[in-house]
């Protein structure tokens, strides 16, 4: 097996970590990593971004302004429970196309909020999971598991091709070391993350139909990680020992008689780096950290049927340390420090209530990804 392919297999297995990293958003509602359920009553709209209620002090701070004088109070829940699949039609999986399915799991997804009106000043403070909220468990792991490992058998194939041939142009039998068939695993990953969301703010009206706000989210991040990948074999011909890890059959071809001393060498060689590639392998990893989103808002009541408002929330710059106890791929480096920001974003809404019972809403969110860092 030449270098080139040596250095595209150790690649390939390296995939296992980022499968990972893509693992662990675990995203419930919103943009790439911002969730916008933030609020019960938001399930029943699916746009809450101009409205009236105690929930604006997340959704529409500015809004607050046309509550009545008093304290405000809101706790809500959502119990979420999703089954998260993904379908992976790679031509040497076993069985492809195969699908590996998990179960998204947050039993607990609240929500709380308080306002305190004082004529035309407005004072909020609110609780939400601003991100992830959930946790994932893939009991056979991920594509990017499985997919280096099945790629070792086309790879074979073709690295012991040429030998076969060798033999045959001598006049020999075909040894067919080639044979490949087949290969064996043991994958699971298991990912939670978590960004709690902790604002306040203050809402002052300008007069009966300008409103505006401004205030502030202290964000706290944990996500966790835990994967493992072992048993590496390969199915080989039973006249060769049948099942075996890659690197053992590759040294038993070594022995055969009539290999040159150079390809011994090669084969040698590669054995040991596939060792390395499909030794067993786990993480046991978590991340932690915080950042400050900045946030004002404007609403316009155009009168008791008509309400629009806006938002605008900063970037905010989050760094994760990593807690390392296992970290067999090398990835997660205790102490060491990586970003994962939670993107700007601007948000417009406007509430229609025609009649007492009936309202129409409508909302827009847009996510400044590019200038955020996700890692």
């Amino acid at each position: 097996m030449c270098a080139k392919r040596k250095n595209y297999l150790m690649k390939r297995m390296n995939l296992l970590v980022i499968g990972m990293l893509i693992s662990s958003q675990l995203l419930l509602a919103g943009g790439l990593v911002t969730n916008t359920n933030g609020s019960a009553a938001w399930v029943r709209t699916l746009s809450r971004n101009a409205t009236l209620g105690v929930d604006a002090v997340y959704f529409n701070p500015a809004g607050l302004a046309h509550m009545s004088n008093g304290l405000h109070l809101s706790l809500s829940n959502q119990s979420i429970f999703q089954t998260r699949t993904i379908t992976s039609n790679y031509n040497y999986l076993a069985g492809t196309p195969v699908t590996y399915e998990a179960e998204l799991v947050a039993p607990f997804f609240p929500s709380i909020y308080a306002a305190y009106k004082m004529d035309k000043w407005t004072f909020s403070a609110g609780f939400n999971i601003i991100g992830g909220g959930g946790s994932a468990d893939y009991p056979t792991g991920l594509p990017s598991f499985e997919i280096p490992v099945a790629s070792l058998v086309p790879i074979l194939q073709g690295s012991l091709a040429p030998i076969d041939a060798g033999f045959v142009g001598a006049g020999q039998p075909d040894p067919f070391f080639r044979n490949v068939t087949g290969y064996n695993m043991n994958a699971s990953f298991k990912g939670s993350s978590n960004y709690f969301g902790y604002q306040v703010g203050a809402t002052y009206a300008i007069n009966d139909m300008i409103s505006v706000a401004v205030g502030g989210r202290l964000v706290t991040a944990s996500n966790s990680y835990e994967g493992e990948l072992s048993g590496v074999t390969i199915d080989a011909p039973a006249a060769y020992g049948g099942t075996q890890t890659p690197g053992d059959y590759l040294r038993f071809v070594a022995t055969v008689p009539g290999i040159d001393a150079p390809t011994q060498g090669l084969l040698n060689g590669t054995a040991a780096a596939l060792d390395a590639a499909t030794a067993d392998a786990s993480l046991n990893a978590t991340q932690s950290g915080m950042g400050f989103t900045p946030i004002i808002g404007v609403n316009l009541h155009l009168s008791d049927m008509i309400n629009i408002a806006a938002r605008y929330e900063h970037q905010t710059k989050i760094e994760l340390t990593n807690e390392t106890e296992v970290d067999d791929v090398g990835m997660f480096p205790d102490g060491e420090k990586v970003r994962a920001d939670l993107p700007g974003m601007f948000a417009l809404g406007v509430q229609v209530s025609p009649i007492n019972k009936l309202t129409a809403t409508a909302g827009f969110n847009y996510f400044l990804d590019k200038p955020a860092y996700y890692g």
